[in-house]
């Protein structure tokens, strides 16, 4: 079962046991085991964040709160440091209990923001991280009001959850809560009407064991998020960010300006009134633009010991956490497969080896009636209108896992298609008989083994 002891911090580094864990959990609906209910319904999320005050294990950020807070030099705090000084950050119960509901549009009204921590006792010293997120978020409060959905909040472990202080230390009721949100914290990342914003770019001159794609607490954060969310509510901000670099170029007719992310002045000030030509970007640009770059990073579905195998490969402040990281996953990954009924992936430019990860995840979906697979022009494309060995040599390492694994017999239509844009020749459709090596026929005959009842079709002539 999973231990009980108290972490330092989230995406940091855990301690040593400071108290007794339980081979047992106690008699709290909080440590309950989860269930698929629990990723679609409110009521474990409720039973962390509400009452959204001093005493909920999660105590959520206000996101426009939030914005005002980052415009006029906030940075990172210690949660109790927050409530202390009367920093007014933190939503309120309507804001809370009004975001869960499942949003009408891609825009879902609670967040958890995932990034790395630069040191131990700051994650973000100076501020450059929240700095990233503030336009995204700006952006996505925007889209809800606009849609009549109300207030936007978000969880932030360092700001929301109660942390340790100097001397890495918490009161015996600041424990016992951290236990609780820690127990369930891929509830938040995982759950079907919460949205993830991941800040994978790390201040220059950090820690490189310190980066985003480094850690072993991101990376569950990350895997959480790939398991069964649209890939509309899987958001890289720094890819936003350096997306709206390039538009803010292009309408300034390539003016540089003088800061890192361009979005707000030397020095971490932010600008409410930039120069002309950025003002008028602002305002004619479709922002659409770039919520679609930001949000084609979603990955595969993993399994739990295929996520088990790339936690080698991440680093912890604690190697204990390791396997603490291992067993949170696996609470969330077993309930979300196994009662998963369909998987819809487009857009998204994977390796061969997250398809590979995907094939092998499939075993675990006991109830999975329909995959649907679209190749991006990123993974598709040769530019000569042909069979294309990049597609080929993706869909081997797919169907090669699907053929090592259990038969999914409730898996009854596979369809793999590709982008339009990803051909030269957009009026061509894929050659009747493309020139598909033994290989991958190989890897084909053995997965049908595995799919006895599957129609595998592709709608450009590619089955």
């Amino acid at each position: 079962s999973l231990p009980y002891q108290p972490l330092r911090a989230m995406g940091c580094s855990a301690s040593k046991s400071s108290a007794s864990g339980s081979s047992q959990a106690p008699p709290d609906p909080a440590f309950a085991p989860l269930t698929a209910e629990d990723f679609r319904g409110w009521k474990r999320i409720s039973l962390l964040v509400l009452p959204a005050n001093e005493a909920a294990p999660m105590r959520l950020l206000d996101a426009r709160k939030l914005i005002a807070y980052i415009d006029g030099g906030g940075i990172m705090q210690r949660r109790q440091e927050l409530e202390a000084q009367g920093i007014d950050v933190f939503a309120d119960g309507e804001a809370v209990r009004g975001t869960m509901a499942q949003s009408k549009g891609r825009f879902a009204g609670m967040i958890a923001v995932s990034y790395a921590w630069i040191r131990i006792d700051q994650p973000d010293p100076e501020g450059e991280q929240l700095l990233q997120l503030r336009n995204p978020l700006e952006y996505w409060c925007n889209e809800r009001e606009a849609a009549g959905e109300g207030a936007t909040v978000l969880l932030i472990d360092f700001m929301c959850m109660h942390q340790p202080d100097a001397e890495m230390k918490r009161t015996d009721a600041e424990t016992s809560a951290f236990r609780r949100a820690l127990f369930n914290i891929g509830v938040l990342y995982g759950h079907a009407g919460t949205a993830v914003m991941k800040i994978t770019e790390t201040p220059a001159g950090s820690d490189p064991d310190r980066v985003y794609n480094r850690r072993g607490w991101t990376h569950l954060e990350k895997c959480n998020a790939d398991l069964i969310k649209p890939v509309y509510s899987v958001v890289d901000v720094s890819a936003w960010n350096k997306s709206e670099i390039g538009a803010l170029e292009d309408a300034s007719g390539g003016v540089g300006y003088d800061t890192r992310y361009e979005i707000y002045e030397a020095k971490g000030k932010w600008t409410t009134e930039p120069d002309s030509s950025r003002t008028a970007w602002w305002i004619g640009t479709d922002q659409s633009k770039q919520m679609r770059m930001a949000g084609r990073t979603r990955g595969p579905p993993r399994s739990p010991s295929a996520f088990e195998e790339e936690l080698a490969e991440v680093v912890f402040g604690y190697e204990s956490d390791r396997k603490v990281c291992a067993d949170l996953y696996a609470r969330t990954a077993v309930p979300l497969l196994a009662s998963q009924e369909a998987f819809e992936f487009s857009g998204l430019p994977w390796s061969p080896k997250q398809f590979g990860q995907l094939g092998a995840a499939l075993g675990m979906c006991e109830k999975l009636g329909s995959l649907s697979i679209t190749l991006t022009a990123q993974n598709s494309c040769d530019g000569q209108n042909g069979w294309d060995p990049h597609v080929e040599s993706r869909l081997i390492d797919f169907f090669t896992a699907v053929g090592a694994g259990p038969a999914v017999p409730s898996l009854r239509t596979m369809v793999i298609d590709k982008e339009q844009e990803s051909w030269a020749d957009t009026s061509s459709a894929w050659p009747a008989e493309p020139a598909k090596s033994a290989e991958f026929k190989a890897a084909l005959t053995e997965a049908r083994k595995t799919l006895p009842n599957v129609e595998i079709s592709a709608r450009r002539n590619m089955s």
